[in-house]
């Protein structure tokens, strides 16, 4: 797929006789915000001299008055290239290299001469030591009435310009590498305040573009926001969506072609990490290794690598290496991008949360964790608890010393705290919670501890029973673990019984029903612990016998490995029509690349 140069505008031709000259083999790709704007080829121009210089096409008036010239305080370029109201920034090739132009709103001698003045500042980082500026306009002092000034602190430039309303100002720098280098990032960041949005001036400012050739009469256009930095790199990449499970999102490919080189990188988000990846390149469909059935072999892939939960992978391809022997013709490539996914292990994160906060939501307390009450309690939330602070919803250790959500943090957990029903305990109702994963997320481990249940019968019941269960996509049950035990009907409980689930360390339930005195296994420190294949789901319900005074600590899982190619979507084809293995291709038209 040809890199597209997104929210390109064409702008009027200039009617002159000049003509442009060939198509520049650069491209450069401008990002702002974390959003890919577009690509740019430079500007060139010729007229029946030749092709200019960037110093002609500039054509700047150093020393009004200036004859022939409109605009005795700015650029004069031939195409007219320059905009009222708006800092304009592109590339300009010529015989000597490609140069970087800014240049800021449109002069015009016949223009009211006000005592209005314009400043705009730009911090550049990144262009090449040993290149200067060759257009540089209002050298420190400026007979004009304006003073700009360039600086450069451990590679930093630092350009302040100052303009009277009615002309304009700018500066082109060179020369930059003809040969793209990769290493090239060029971030510039504009400030726009000198330049106000007012009716007060001639041409109060509009905003700001970036313009790509390689015609520089009508150029087309790329609209940038006004006060946010843009990063500039050499080459121009193209974004595929990467799914898991053929339509769970868990990131992108990116494939960036370059004279010489080309490079495919995956950068998974929303908590899906990188185990491994496969890269397989040609020209044909039968290049790629595959089965009788028609699917890919990615352990028989030219480029692969094993990975430790990393978000970014990239392979960068050179003419001559391995991975491009199948390939003849390099204008369009075929590109297989395989890689094993997972989401992030671990356990849940309570520790930034203050007591009461709501713990309920995907991704609240982990990327890919949904927790829910759905006690039948009204209004009932699952909040963060922490131990020592209120309020709380329960006291451990049992007589003197207790201390609200005591030993909530003696436990496994990684970080402090956790997290309980406050309306529930409040209204003396039975706990009840529901856990779900992102999609396409499946475990096959989940862990969830419970503390200090037992030592309180709310309800003066004999018969007490807590059950987890371990549901897949299907609905199916893979997993159950029931928590089983009687005693008398007495409030607090001092004699009980174990039936299922658990076994008896301590007689007396006050200590067996205990979040700090109770063993493990016991119901005050009790471990859910279920494990099955796919687990998208968890039920933990309080069935018979509530102890309404409790909370939960050391939730924790294992989530499981999912095979992740590029969607299906545009230039993206699937490798068997008829069935099979769900795996696809890319098909990319390379803008820059050759061999």
């Amino acid at each position: 797929m040809a890199a597209s140069a997104a929210g390109f505008v064409g702008v009027p031709a200039f009617s002159g006789s000049a003509v442009a000259d060939s198509t520049s083999t650069l491209e450069f790709q401008i990002e702002q915000d974390g959003e890919v704007k577009g690509c740019i080829t430079p500007l060139t121009y010729s007229d029946d001299d030749g092709m200019m210089s960037i110093d002609e096409f500039y054509n700047y008036c150093e020393s009004p008055p200036c004859d022939n010239k409109d605009n005795d305080g700015g650029a004069n370029t031939p195409t007219e290239i320059e905009q009222e109201g708006y800092s304009i920034l592109f590339f300009y090739e010529d015989g000597d290299g490609v140069s970087l132009v800014m240049i800021h709103d449109d002069g015009d001698d016949k223009k009211e001469n006000t005592e209005d003045f314009k400043q705009t500042t730009f911090t550049i980082d990144g262009l090449p030591s040993g290149d200067s500026w060759v257009v540089q306009e209002d050298r420190e002092t400026s007979e004009q009435g304006g003073s700009d000034e360039y600086s450069i602190d451990s590679g930093t430039w630092t350009i302040d310009w100052d303009w009277r309303d009615k002309w304009s100002d700018g500066g082109a720098f060179g020369y930059l590498d003809d040969d793209c280098d990769e290493e090239l990032s060029i971030t510039i960041d504009p400030d726009f305040s000198g330049w106000p949005e007012n009716d007060d001036l001639i041409d109060p400012f509009e905003g700001w573009k970036a313009l790509s050739g390689p015609d520089a009469d009508s150029p087309n256009e790329i609209e940038l926001g006004d006060s946010k930095p843009v990063t500039i790199t050499c080459g121009c990449s193209t974004t595929f969506e990467l799914c898991a499970d053929q339509d769970t999102n868990v990131g992108a490919v990116t494939v960036t072609d370059r004279p010489g080189d080309i490079t495919i990188t995956y950068e998974t988000t929303g908590g899906w990490e990188l185990y491994e990846t496969h890269v397989d390149i040609g020209d044909e469909p039968g290049d790629f290794p595959t089965n009788n059935g028609g699917n890919p072999k990615v352990g028989q892939f030219d480029l692969s690598g094993t990975h430790d939960g990393m978000t970014t992978v990239s392979y960068t391809v050179e003419c001559g290496d391995d991975a491009l022997s199948d390939v003849t013709d390099y204008s369009e490539l075929l590109i297989a991008a395989h890689a094993v996914v997972k989401p992030t292990d671990g356990c849940a994160d309570f520790s930034t949360f203050g007591v009461g906060d709501s713990v309920e939501g995907l991704g609240t307390v982990s990327p890919v964790l949904n927790i829910e009450s759905i006690s039948s309690v009204s209004g009932a939330e699952a909040v963060a608890q922490k131990e020592g602070q209120k309020p709380g919803t329960y006291g451990a250790p049992n007589g003197s010393g207790t201390v609200t959500n005591g030993c909530l943090d003696d436990f496994d957990q990684t970080t402090s705290g956790g997290f309980s029903d406050l309306e529930t305990k409040n209204a003396q109702g039975s706990h009840a919670y529901r856990f779900t994963f992102a999609e396409g997320v499946s475990v096959s481990d989940f862990e969830l501890r419970m503390l200090d249940f037992g030592d309180l019968n709310a309800k003066n019941k004999t018969d007490h029973k807590v059950v987890a269960r371990a549901y897949n996509e299907a609905g199916d049950k893979v997993d159950s673990q029931m928590l089983k035990y009687t005693t008398n009907d007495a409030t607090n409980p001092t004699d009980w019984t174990p039936v299922e689930g658990t076994s008896k360390t301590n007689d007396d339930l006050q200590e067996a029903g205990d979040a700090c005195d109770a063993a493990e296994g016991e119901p005050g420190n009790y471990l859910w612990s279920l494990s099955g294949d796919a687990i998208v789901k968890v039920e933990l319900e309080v069935m018979e016998g509530t102890d309404p005074n409790i909370a939960f600590t050391d939730l924790c899982f294992t989530t499981n490995d999912e095979t992740a190619w590029p969607c299906e979507q545009e230039n993206v084809t699937p490798f068997n029509e008829e069935g099979g293995n769900w795996a696809t291709y890319i098909e990319y038209e390379t803008s820059l690349f050759d061999c």
